[in-house]
């Protein structure tokens, strides 16, 4: 069972970080096309389409693979369930993306954009076509068949980073909204596209699509789904406050071209760099949902335990490298991947960055935390958790904005996700108890960073430019030599992982002792 969790984990973590660079290597040249406002003008329009599309299906993935997992350990058909949420939650996507179309003018008003109004309606559809895709993914991830969400997710960031690149690149002739509409029918049509593979696959593994008569697998997924839901809304909640607030209040001083460019290097420059590792951390929480889910089930408390362990060295294991990179060489990374940022706006995304370095740890720790108190049965104390920080968030940044500018939002955001991991953290072990190797592996890792921070600022001292490249690979090198020097992984563990015989091999040098469990 562990070495089905982790090899679902790696491959649905290894696509989800190919979609992520391939979402990077879109935003960096889309940066280029758009300019800062531009960007800024395409994050205001995705954190609505994004709150639509958590109300309709955000907690659905999560929902179909708890209820198939649960239902399968009972030996009971599962066919009434992915029907049932097919029709349920792909007429309430049809719902969300004609509101979406109808409320597109007043929104973009709103935003102090009323241009931008062509951009919800390009992207409308996406709701509809991405609810129905969140059933099928969830459904196969209940039957630990991570490779459908895998390979569409892929797919997606493929096709989005094609087309939406190429439309916005002729569109932006027209005008700055036509580009930036330009690269909203890619994710349109990147979501119709993968959909379609979805069902052909689904075709091939003889799913039937039918008009199910009972009603109880619709309640038992709605049971399981609304407190998932409601937990899910409240970051995008916190997103489109963000796209309503920081415009709005910074054009008092700024302007709101400036105060647009600003929210733009806040939200599309920074946080994909932010979200990169964090979507590893979301990836192995959809992976052992599942698992957890038949634990509960079976009450293995050791087996919840242990798994839960490894999720957490794994977030932490995977943050630390990226929060030190981007606060000890955030300025390379800056300018490496957005050259066509001005002097000034690369200088004010350096600072963004490394002030939101810490969300890198904090936010993977929290979604890791998050996950496993939902498969825990525990998801009303997550979403009240998260709620509160949020809150913490919104207070701070209408209070700094007029005083410290977009920086104040940054500031905002790490004080609110640092509370929210060490209150969630807090609670889990409250409820399963105190890892008796987690504060050691933890701390090793805290040495692995320390040193592997220390490399990077003797190799800036001889390197610039580009080669920080080199310092990045480098210093990464060090970091996991030292995981392993420290003996962080057990043997078993690293049986699990992807190209195992290259890590055993690499255990076999550092440890004497290969049957060592840490």
């Amino acid at each position: 069972m562990k070495k089905n969790f982790i090899k679902g984990f790696s491959l649905l973590a290894v696509s989800i970080v190919l979609a992520k660079i391939l979402g990077a290597l879109y935003r960096i040249p889309l940066t280029n096309i758009l300019g800062a406002e531009g960007m800024g003008l395409y994050q205001l329009v995705f954190p609505v389409y994004a709150l639509l599309l958590t109300f309709c299906s955000g907690g659905i993935p999560q929902a179909m693979s708890i209820l198939v997992s649960a239902k399968r350990a009972r030996g009971e058909d599962t066919a009434k369930v992915l029907n049932s949420a097919l029709w349920v939650i792909g007429g309430l996507g049809a719902v969300f993306s004609l509101l979406l179309i109808v409320l597109s003018k007043p929104i973009a008003t709103l935003q102090s954009n009323p241009d931008s109004f062509k951009g919800y309606i390009v992207i409308a559809p996406s709701i509809f076509l991405s609810a129905v895709m969140a059933v099928l993914r969830g459904y196969f991830m209940g039957y630990n068949n991570m490779a459908p969400s895998a390979v569409s997710q892929v797919m997606e960031a493929a096709i989005k980073l094609g087309l939406g690149l190429t439309l916005a690149y002729f569109l932006r002739s027209v005008s700055i909204f036509a580009s930036v509409a330009g690269a909203l029918i890619g994710v349109t049509a990147s979501e119709a596209v993968t959909l379609i593979a979805m069902l052909i696959y689904g075709a091939k593994k003889n799913i039937r699509i039918f008009i199910p008569k009972e009603k109880e697998p619709v309640k038992e997924l709605v049971a399981i789904a609304l407190p998932l839901t409601v937990g899910g809304t409240i970051l995008p909640l916190s997103q489109f406050a963000d796209s309503l607030l920081i415009v709005n209040i910074l054009k008092f001083n700024y302007g709101v071209t400036l105060s647009t460019i600003n929210y733009g290097l806040f939200s599309g420059t920074v946080a994909p760099l932010i979200n990169l590792p964090v979507m590893l951390a979301i990836s192995l929480g959809l992976a052992v949902m599942p698992t957890i889910s038949e634990g509960v089930e079976g009450r293995n408390l050791y087996g919840i335990k242990e798994k839960s362990e490894m999720c957490v060295k794994l977030a932490i294991m995977t943050g630390v490298p990226f929060a030190l990179v981007y606060v000890l060489a955030g300025d390379a990374v800056i300018r490496i991947l957005y050259p066509a940022l001005s002097s000034a706006q690369s200088a004010t995304a350096v600072l963004i960055l490394q002030i939101e370095a810490l969300n890198v740890i904090t936010l993977s720790m929290s979604q890791i935390f998050s996950s496993l108190l939902q498969a825990l049965g525990k998801a009303a104390a997550s979403v009240k958790l998260l709620a509160l920080s949020v809150g913490l968030k919104l207070i701070l940044t209408v209070v700094l904005l007029p005083f410290t500018g977009i920086l104040g939002a940054a500031v905002a955001s790490a004080a609110a996700f640092l509370m929210y991991a060490v209150l969630t953290g807090l609670y889990l072990r409250k409820m399963i108890g105190v890892s008796k190797s987690l504060p050691k592996n933890s701390s090793l890792i805290a040495v692995s960073g320390v040193i592997m921070a220390v490399s990077i600022f003797l190799f800036r001292l001889f390197l610039s430019g580009f080669a920080v490249i080199i310092t990045a690979f480098a210093a990464g090198a060090i970091y996991l030599f030292s995981l392993f020097a420290m003996g962080v992984f057990t043997r078993k563990e690293l049986e699990c992982l992807p190209f195992s015989k290259l890590w055993l091999r690499l255990d076999k040098l550092f440890r004497r002792d290969k049957n060592a469990v840490i």
